[in-house]
Order: C-alpha cells, then structure tokens, then sequence
C-alpha cells in the first residue's frame, strides 16, 4: 500500500513537471510573420525629401519564414507595365553579413526584438571613395495585423541624417 501511494506520488510530479514544461514552451514568444502582401497608405506616411514620391500605387510583398526575411516593391501605375525590385533578402539570426559588389560592400543584420514584434534590419553600404549610406529600418505588425508600419533612420554625406514612417495596409 505505501509503495503504490509513493509510486502514485511519483507519477503525478511526474506529470505535472510535464505539463509545466509544456506549457512554459507554449508561452514562449514567437517571431511576427509579416508575410504577404501590403499597400502603401501615403496619408498616413511620413515621407522625407530623398524618398521616392511615386503617383501610382505601390505594394511591399514579404515572404518571410523562420531564418529568412524577404521583401520586394511592386509599383503600379494605370496605363503603364508593372514594375518590381529585386528581393531584398535578410537571414534573421542577428549575424552581420558582408555582401560586395563592384560599387559597394554591403553589411547586413537582421535581429529581433526581445518581445519578437518588431523586426530590425541594418544596412550599411560603403563605396569605392569609402562614403557611407546607413539605413536602420524597424518593422512592425498593428494588433490586429492589418496594417504594417516601417519606421526608417537614414543617414549618408550627401542628405545627412533623416527619417521616414511607412504606412502600409494588408490586401
């Protein structure tokens, strides 16, 4: 009898550090999904003077999985062909990532913050005569996951220091 009642108190601290385990991994944070596909809302933007001022409509596509951040514009304007960029690719692990090409040396970082709801994405490119252009842009999801928001510090020789806030909205 006193085995089978230490027994049955075994298998119940058993079970509940189970359960505990499992539910402390349920809490665990995880990373915004930002994917798919956002319109550029310019009233609710706050646009500097070397930003581009485009009359047409312009969407931001994300596809995003648990290493790799991805994002490309997609301008349309009535009347004329649609144009897209090349994706711009970020590995998410926080790790710096040098890129060279025959005008700049790219450095790039993607890393989250600590509550996993905002995306930062670092970028700096330095030319041949050595001048540098810094883009920190710090992307955000509403509760409601309807409209995303870049928030975008700029600094290089030519403009010096300035900032932006994208507004876009999901489709």
């Amino acid at each position: 009898m006193k085995s089978s009642f230490l027994l049955s108190k075994k298998l119940n601290c058993v079970v509940f550090l189970l359960a505990l385990l499992s539910g402390y991994t349920a809490f665990a944070q995880t990373e915004t999904n930002f994917s798919g596909k956002w319109e550029f809302d310019k009233s609710m933007s706050i646009l500097n003077k070397s930003d581009i001022d485009y009359d047409g409509t312009t969407i931001m596509e994300i596809v995003q999985d648990k290493k790799t951040f991805k994002y490309k514009y997609v301008f349309i304007k009535p009347g004329n062909s649609d144009f897209a960029t090349e994706y711009e690719v970020f590995v998410t692990d926080a790790k710096e990532k040098i890129e060279k090409s025959s005008m700049y040396v790219t450095t790039k970082k993607a890393y989250w913050s600590d509550d996993k709801k905002v995306l930062n994405l670092y970028v700096l490119d330095v030319n041949e005569s050595k001048k540098e252009y810094l883009v920190i842009e710090k992307i955000s999801l509403s509760e409601d996951g309807k409209t995303l928001t870049v928030e975008k510090y700029s600094k290089n020789d030519v403009v010096g220091e300035q900032i932006s806030k994208f507004v876009y909205h999901k489709k």
